[in-house]
């Protein structure tokens, strides 16, 4: 496969966890903050991400300290259009006894209202701590109807003795009890003794019902630098490949010292997979892992792979470096016959706002 990227760049209004809609519409969300509180926006594009329109506003809280958003968007097979989010409370007045949550809202009229649908996870760590929140919740439905969350998940390590370990949870929703159930461990590091930071989940389903399952991770060796893995599940996500195997790698820069963050996974044609990331492996010097988001010095790129996984491109193909001021990308298929694609890209310039850039995938 082989990507051709458009030299337009046009502003955007969300990045990661944006949808393609069946008629080629684009819908995205941003997180804003006002003087009435924080609120999550929707907005729509009739042009694959040329221009947008605000459609409503997802949810809010009073709070202007309340974290919430970072999730996407899963249109249903029955026509339901949901929204995962993180709605977490750790800053001003919480900040020595914070509460951390996944939740889900539900719009049934297309995005123009919401409602609450479901919380499908909640803590309130006790006691002093490392981080111990909740994060980053992806939503995704399987060909047969289930409807499955995966999230960041600081929690149940630590409760696990596993103090500052990150590993991604995957619960399934029941449409009888209507509550989220049987959580699962979907990434974690092979081996106990190495340390676990897996985060940013995204999911494509490939041939025979297989889950392929992408996370932002880190190395097992100091300084833990940033790499981009994959783990796999055969059984429509009761166990995972890690259990048995450590997880693959999908990118890591050449120099390990450099970093690979923040992927986002799609399917193009039928077994083929695209996956952008940010990297600071064209820098000088290398970022630290930690780096807070405004000043990470990262560019957006891509690799892809033709045998479902097994195997990633090399080297990686940049998306956008002209700021080197990159975080969040997200990627879809606007359309596609059996030979051609047109694939978009959203991402946060973190100076500037959210931008789209759009690419012809051939096979």
């Amino acid at each position: 496969m082989q990507i051709e990227w458009s030299p337009e760049i046009h502003r955007a209004e969300g990045a990661k966890g944006f949808l393609v809609l069946p008629n080629g519409d684009v819908l995205a969300t941003r997180t804003e903050a006002r003087s009435d509180g924080v609120h999550v926006l929707l907005s729509r594009s009739h042009d694959g991400g040329r221009s947008w329109q605000h459609v409503a506003t997802i949810v809010s809280d009073p709070d202007p300290a309340t974290d919430i958003g970072d999730g996407n968007l899963c249109l249903r097979q029955n026509g339901e259009l949901l929204y995962v989010y993180r709605h977490n409370r750790y800053r001003g007045e919480f900040a020595q006894k914070p509460y951390y949550s996944i939740k889900v809202a539900v719009s049934k009229d297309g995005g123009k209202s919401w409602v609450a649908h479901s919380t499908v996870f909640g803590v309130r760590p006790v006691g002093e701590g490392p981080s111990r929140g909740l994060w980053a919740p992806f939503l995704f439905e399987t060909r047969r109807g289930v409807l499955q969350c995966y999230y960041d998940d600081e929690y149940t390590p630590w409760r696990e003795g596993f103090s500052g370990h990150q590993w991604v949870q995957m619960h399934t929703w029941d449409p009888k009890t209507r509550r989220w159930r049987n959580p699962v461990t979907v990434s974690r590091a092979h081996n106990p003794a190495h340390l676990s930071r897996d985060g940013m989940p995204s999911v494509a389903e490939l041939s025979g019902g297989r889950l392929l399952c992408v996370v932002e991770s880190v190395q097992t060796f100091p300084p833990h630098a940033g790499v981009i893995r994959w783990v796999e599940s055969h059984d429509g996500g009761r166990t995972w490949s890690w259990t048995r195997e450590e997880r693959r790698v999908v990118y890591q820069p050449r120099d390990t010292r450099f970093m690979a963050l923040a992927s986002w996974v799609t399917k193009v044609f039928d077994n083929h997979l695209l996956c952008v990331f940010i990297t600071d492996e064209d820098r000088e010097s290398p970022d630290k892992p930690g780096t807070p988001v405004p000043h990470l010095n990262m560019d957006v790129k891509c690799v892809w792979s033709t045998d479902g996984g097994k195997t990633w491109s090399r080297p990686a193909q940049t998306v956008y470096a002209e700021t080197h001021k990159c975080y969040m990308p997200g990627v879809g298929v606007l359309k596609q016959n059996s030979k051609e694609a047109e694939v978009l890209v959203l991402f946060l310039e973190t100076q500037r706002g959210f931008f789209s850039r759009k690419g012809i995938a051939q096979r």
